[in-house]
């Protein structure tokens, strides 16, 4: 998500939150009955003010709160909406994180982690430290099924390949179905 837009919708929602308890106030004090937290009732309530009030700058008011409690709602909406990433844009995203991403190691455990949404998960040795690897599992989503305890695995940043060494002999994976528009003789 756009973080403009983020701070813009959290903006408008916490001003609309206000302008609402603010209505809610000034049809307090003029003898309306208010409800729970939000309802249209207050929205109608707040109209029969406006149309019922005769001094000039208290109309003005009324009608300035009356509308900012009704726009700034939409306005977050808008900014939410308007601020969240695309189903290509985050697939674009993801291709970039896994080209970006390096590795060389070898496999020391795979597993399946449920409680993280079932992610394919590799358990990589790199110079005495493990590391969890679910990047390119995600990307190449065979090669979980094919690495086994004890292969190396390399993959250099900005290359689409992964080569994996080990027991089934020597195998080049690749993700080359990039959404980005990236030509493939470029990669």
């Amino acid at each position: 998500m756009n973080v403009v837009n983020l701070i813009l919708a959290i903006f408008f929602s916490m001003l609309s939150i206000g302008f609402f308890f603010w209505m809610k106030e000034i049809l307090k004090k003029s003898g309306y009955k208010v409800s729970g937290f939000v309802s249209p009732a207050d929205y109608v309530r707040m109209f029969d003010l406006v149309s019922g009030t005769e001094d000039r700058s208290k109309k003005r008011k009324y009608v300035t709160l009356l509308l900012a409690s009704i726009a700034s709602p939409v306005l977050m909406f808008v900014f939410f909406i308007t601020g969240a990433e695309s189903v290509d844009e985050w697939q674009c995203r993801r291709y970039n994180d896994y080209l970006a991403h390096s590795v060389q190691g070898v496999v020391v455990e795979k597993y399946i982690d449920q409680p993280n949404h079932a992610l394919k998960t590799l358990t990589i040795n790199v110079n005495g430290s493990t590391f969890k690897e679910t990047e390119l599992t995600l990307a190449i989503p065979e090669l979980f099924d094919f690495v086994e305890k004890g292969d190396t695995i390399f993959k250099e940043a900005e290359s689409p390949y992964v080569l994996v060494k080990g027991t089934n002999g020597e195998t080049q994976f690749s993700d080359l179905d990039n959404p980005c528009n990236i030509s493939k003789d470029k990669l």
